[in-house]
């Protein structure tokens, strides 16, 4: 392919020293070639191959950043860009040095942090070597030691934005493994910004989505469910409502358990007495007195002794 998001990728593959005129065309060519040009900004973009030849510990990058930042200068919110080198590139998701504003909504959403976290398995799955932050806010977590020693070749970035970078991945030197790599960085990147892609860049933009919807939603079938349960003792379902959870996880106490074991909805009625343990008036006494009453959680125990039992 020689698309622009493949000129891109090529010129990131290859590092240092780069194009002679800059990324800014490579960049600015992804707007009208995958993404609409109305997402083109002038302040959404940054080109600083050349702080290369300045030294004092500058570190030369390039990439996509909110635009409601100004056009130079220091810079706040999530930025997808990469740090090039005479050894290639590594790729990140990073907070500008001003903190996390314009976008506290992105970095602050459990979605975006869950998503990142699969963008990490998928490409781990793929040989890539990649790395994120469990928090992408947290601003005071800087990249561990033994991170950024996977990364020999961009001491420099992880010394200079060490406490910024949330997610980073070498980006691989066959051309093909290249264009995947900053491919998902920058199709993710569009994701959280809301962005659709050009019908040309529709299928690979939704597969991506795919692979990330399945990494965060394992798809289990009843006998699998049930061979984890038996493994590790419990097991956490989640989804939407309506999608099946709760009748899934009846039909194996029903048909694994014998129907033995009972169900509990947790929701501000229920108290820790009602879970555990507490104190209950005693009905059949003509005086006042409470007997302890077990809870659902020593009710299902006390079965589960005499008989497997399922507690949900």
């Amino acid at each position: 392919m020689n698309d622009a998001l493949s000129q891109l990728s090529e010129a990131i593959r290859v590092g240092l020293p780069g194009p002679k005129e800059g990324c800014k065309a490579l960049i600015e060519g992804l707007f009208g070639g995958r993404y609409p040009q109305r997402h083109r900004q002038a302040t959404s973009m940054r080109d600083a191959y050349a702080l290369a030849g300045d030294g004092g510990g500058k570190v030369p990058y390039a990439g996509l950043i909110n635009p409601e930042n100004p056009q130079s200068g220091p810079y706040g919110g999530t930025s997808v860009v990469w740090f090039p080198t005479e050894a290639g590139s590594l790729i990140v998701f990073v907070v500008g040095t001003r903190g996390l504003s314009p976008d506290e909504g992105i970095l602050m959403r459990p979605g975006h942090r869950r998503r990142i976290a699969a963008l990490r398995r998928h490409l781990s799955r793929e040989g890539v070597t990649t790395w994120t932050k469990p928090d992408p806010a947290a601003l005071g977590v800087k990249v561990p030691e033994s991170v950024s020693d996977r990364f020999p070749d961009f001491a420099a970035a992880f010394k200079k934005y060490g406490s910024e970078v949330y997610a980073a991945a070498k980006v691989p030197e066959d051309p093909d493994g290249a264009r995947r790599v900053v491919r998902s960085f920058l199709d993710l990147y569009a994701f959280e910004r809301g962005w659709q892609p050009m019908a040309a860049a529709r299928t690979e933009y939704k597969q991506l989505q795919s692979k990330l919807r399945e990494d965060l939603f394992p798809a289990f079938d009843e006998e699998s469910l049930y061979k984890l349960l038996l493994e590790r003792r419990f097991v956490v379902l989640e989804g939407p409502p309506g999608t099946g959870k709760t009748r899934l996880a009846e039909k194996i106490r029903r048909q694994r358990f014998d129907r033995a074991g009972t169900t509990v909805q947790f929701h501000p009625a229920v108290t820790y007495e009602d879970f555990m343990i507490g104190l209950s008036p005693d009905a059949s006494s003509d005086d006042l007195r409470f007997d302890v009453r077990p809870g659902v959680l020593l009710q299902a125990s006390a079965l589960a002794e005499k008989r497997p039992a399922l507690l949900i």
